[in-house]
């Protein structure tokens, strides 16, 4: 007697294996999950639950995130040196977005260095 692939089916009913397990509904493990990340009402309704959740728990998020960032600094940052490194164009078009705003605290750097700021002008020494 021959074995069928799955109780109902003789094999997947979306790619027509029978090399992989039956999971559901006469689809292979593959196609299953597949199908589960294509269901748009599912993906809504996953969406809404975790903007509920990090509604409700705002701190707890918070002290997870400041925790992990203390605990992985040292990774964090060689991460971004080498997106950094991988991707220059994206800092050189930040740099001319921003450009008065980079100045403005290049000036208030070198005042606190230097010395003081009077009537938004720097005080030179």
């Amino acid at each position: 007697m021959i074995k069928k692939w799955a109780r109902d089916h003789d094999q997947c009913k979306e790619c027509k294996t029978t090399d992989r397990k039956h999971h559901a509904g006469g689809l292979c493990v593959s196609c299953y999950e597949k199908q589960r990340s294509d269901d748009k009402a599912r993906m809504e309704y996953k969406r809404q639950w975790s903007k509920k959740y990090q509604a409700e728990n705002k701190e707890k998020i918070r002290q997870y995130n400041k925790q992990y960032r203390e605990d992985n600094k040292e990774h964090l940052k060689q991460r971004s040196k080498q997106w950094a490194k991988e991707n220059p164009e994206y800092y050189r078009k930040y740099y001319q977005e921003h450009k008065e705003q980079f100045l403005e605290y290049g000036r208030k750097s070198y005042a606190k260095k230097v010395g003081k700021i009077y009537n938004g002008k720097l005080a030179r020494p």
